[in-house]
């Protein structure tokens, strides 16, 4: 369903945003609001679309906006796609550098001083005045870019300076490729330029990562058993907690993480022990008997109630989510499994080693299909729509899989050594590895080109992936440093 506004707000506006919301729909004016229609993700995918959709792009403007990239991007996107903007200011703050020249020509809303202050229907009431002027003024003339100056404002509203800035037009070659789809596209093909910021340190590798986009949240696992909740917005420990313990180095390493989409976090170690965390509470909810045997890798699929583990004596486990009760075991005949990962459905499953890639059909407990062409397997991921499949490899290669037909669609070598890491980005036009070359790799999914190479550690990359959006990577490595990295 198209919405006929998009509202672009910082995450401390939320209320204010949701309130302005609330009242225009109630006027039969349906909008955007990211908080309650963006599923896990996919933000860059469903604003995207939003935005290309909408009639009216509303910018909830305040400090905390002008500091939010989000924001920004939204802005930036709204230009793009030629859209109106109507700034609507909380506070008394001027657009920060970098969005002021997307509102030079824009007529604002003051929203901090009387009459919408106290009365935000009847500011709900004016913002869909300005949309029905705003058709009003397309019919007339469809060929003619909707221009902001034509919404009236009411007596007392008060356009704040920002000096004389001119309105930047999108270049020449974007403006060649102006489709609904190919844009986006284009943009997050374009080379990057990666500026790190030190998030962690800790004292043993970093084996283990795993992201919680609804909160902000990232979860690592170390080599001296221990689980971190950090909030990477304020780059905070949460909490600390000793999950992974025995009487020997091996039970102590939390070899990988997985979450279940919705309530649960899993770690596993290289003594096959399973345990569950509750990311809201920061707590764990119980230990699951395990596989008694080394663990690798741990995918999770909360609809089919199972739990895939890939061992080090050469096979596959499935195991009930809630009892963790062996439900099947499925050999290897070669190598230990160094990577897992299954469709949410939990009826396919995938398996990486050193002899290659293999496809499973989880139902039935048979093997689809060895992909032998895939090399030494040490990494996959899924990508967000479950069409792709990436495999990082023992000689530094990256291979793309479709999953339909198990075709080989991409190949490139960026590493020098083990890609032990890699991961899709939320809106899956992009990919990121790590490699024990002490590298990481940011790369089009459509092209298999390099966008960006991330050099800040001094020793093997173990762990990458993306943060809320295809512009924040994070990465960690054997030296226990974890860095995220905004790519402008």
């Amino acid at each position: 369903m198209n919405r006929d506004i998009f509202i672009s707000y910082a995450d401390e506006d939320i209320e204010q945003a949701n309130e302005l919301c609330v009242h225009l729909e109630a006027l039969g004016t349906l909008c955007f609001l990211a908080k309650r229609d963006v599923r896990y993700g996919d933000w860059a995918q469903r604003a995207s679309s939003a935005i290309a959709n909408a009639k009216l792009s509303i910018i909830m403007l305040s400090n905390a906006a002008n500091n939010s990239d989000f924001v920004k991007r939204e802005v930036m996107l709204s230009v793009y796609r030629k859209k109106v903007l109507l700034p609507i200011f909380l506070e008394d703050v001027a657009p920060k550098e970098g969005l002021d020249v997307y509102m030079i020509d824009a007529q604002w809303i003051v929203a901090y001083n009387e009459p919408y202050k106290s009365d935000r229907r009847r500011l709900a009431a004016f913002v869909a005045q300005c949309l029905t002027d705003l058709a009003t003024e397309q019919d007339r003339d469809l060929k003619e870019e909707a221009k902001p100056e034509s919404i009236a404002q009411p007596e007392g509203t008060i356009k704040p300076k920002i000096g004389d800035v001119r309105v930047l037009s999108p270049s020449p070659e974007i403006e060649a490729n102006s489709s609904t789809e190919l844009p986006i596209i284009e943009l997050r093909d374009r080379k990057l330029s990666p500026v790190p910021t030190a998030i962690a340190t800790q004292s043993d590798p970093v084996e283990s990562l795993v992201y919680l986009p609804d909160r902000g949240h990232l979860i690592s696992g170390g080599w001296d058993g221990s689980i971190v909740f950090r909030d990477v917005r304020r780059r905070k420990v949460l909490s600390k907690l000793i999950g992974h313990s025995g009487a020997t180095q091996s039970s102590h390493v939390v070899s990988d993480l997985a979450w279940d989409g919705s309530g649960h976090v899993y770690s596993s170690d290289w003594e096959g022990n399973i345990k569950v965390w509750d990311p809201t509470r920061m707590a764990q909810v119980k230990t699951l008997p395990g596989t008694g045997s080394g663990t690798n890798a741990i995918a999770v699929s909360r609809k089919s109630g199972r739990i895939l583990t890939g061992d080090a004596n050469k096979c596959l486990r499935i195991l009930d989510i809630e009892a963790g009760d062996l439900i099947h075991t499925l050999p290897i005949p070669a190598g230990a499994v160094k990577a897992v990962t299954m469709t949410r459905d939990g009826s396919t499953g995938f398996s990486g080693s050193t002899d290659g890639l293999r496809i499973w059909d989880l139902n039935s407990h048979r093997e689809i299909a060895h992909l032998t062409n895939a090399g030494a397997v040490f990494s996959m991921a899924l990508a967000p729509q479950e069409e792709l499949l990436l495999t990082g490899s023992f000689d530094g290669s990256i291979r793309i899989w479709k999953l339909k037909d198990g075709e080989l669609v991409t190949e490139v070598k960026p590493h020098d050594d083990i890609v032990r890491s890699v991961s899709f980005s939320p809106d899956g036009l992009r990919f990121i590895s790590g490699s024990y070359d002490k590298t990481s790799h940011v790369c089009s999914v459509r092209k298999g080109t390099t966008l960006a190479i991330l050099k800040k550690h001094n020793l093997a990359v173990t762990r990458t992936l993306f943060g809320e959006t295809s512009d924040i990577a994070i990465t960690a490595d054997a030296e226990g440093m974890i860095y995220m990295w905004t790519l402008v």
